[in-house]
């Protein structure tokens, strides 16, 4: 009565196997038993002296009767409140792929916003980076500054006719990155030639000078004479808060 699955079955027939196994509910269904100790459940929809044909939750499959050892029925009752899971499932499905598809349109369509975003905060960070740096020419003023921020004060102490104040002034503060670390401070310019109060203060007999002080006007460090970027920038950041 059995006769050899055919041809264009056996390609597909492991796959199907193996999907239905794992895919289909076991209660309310026909088990299909196979030769091969597989088996395989679904609703039987037609039954021929050569194949079975078998609909499964991944859809319609013909067995050739030569494979299949025996053949369990459930009740009509049982079939169809089975179709009516895998109608219930399908619908579930369909929809939770219509809320991926739609979380990634979402997706792609606030990328490129996303990039503009931060493209712009990395302008806008580089803008803050100050054109020079903004010195403040009296001290007091600067000390008031200093404990209402609780920024640390640096004191440059130059004269007119000094060479490497000049220098430090062209070469080193004109630098973006100490540009960019002045904004940690309370920046002052003191001509010591005008205040000597404040250069003996302050304990500076030679120019430049750079003198480092909490927010309180307390001294915590100084640079002596001229320094390059390199090395006024290593500096600078022993004393940022």
């Amino acid at each position: 009565m059995y006769k050899t699955i055919k041809p264009y079955i056996a390609n597909s027939l492991f796959l199907l196997i193996v999907l239905s196994i794992f895919s289909i509910p076991f209660s309310h269904a026909d088990i299909i038993y196979l030769n091969n100790g597989n088996k395989v459940e679904g609703i039987v929809l037609e039954e021929g002296e050569d194949t079975v044909k078998v609909k499964l939750k991944i859809g319609t499959m013909t067995f050739s009767t030569a494979d299949i050892e025996a053949i369990e029925k459930s009740t009509e009752e049982e079939k169809v409140v089975l179709e009516e899971k895998w109608q219930d499932q399908k619908e579930k499905s369909v929809a939770e792929y219509k809320k991926i598809g739609a979380r990634s349109k979402q997706t792609v369509e606030t990328a490129p916003a996303t990039e503009e975003k931060t493209v712009k905060q990395k302008k806008q960070t580089k803008q803050r980076v100050p054109a020079r740096i903004n010195w403040v020419r009296n001290f007091d003023q600067a000390l008031k500054k200093a404990k209402s921020s609780g920024k640390p004060i640096m004191i440059d102490f130059y004269t007119d006719w000094c060479g490497w104040c000049t220098k430090l002034d062209k070469d080193t503060f004109s630098d973006k990155r100490i540009r960019n670390l002045s904004t940690n401070f309370v920046c002052v310019k003191i001509d010591a030639d005008k205040n000597k109060s404040l250069t003996q203060k302050y304990g500076v007999s030679g120019y430049p000078t750079t003198v480092f002080l909490d927010s309180s006007g307390k001294k915590i460090g100084n640079i002596g004479g001229y320094l390059p970027p390199d090395g006024y920038e290593r500096e600078m950041k022993k004393y940022i808060n």
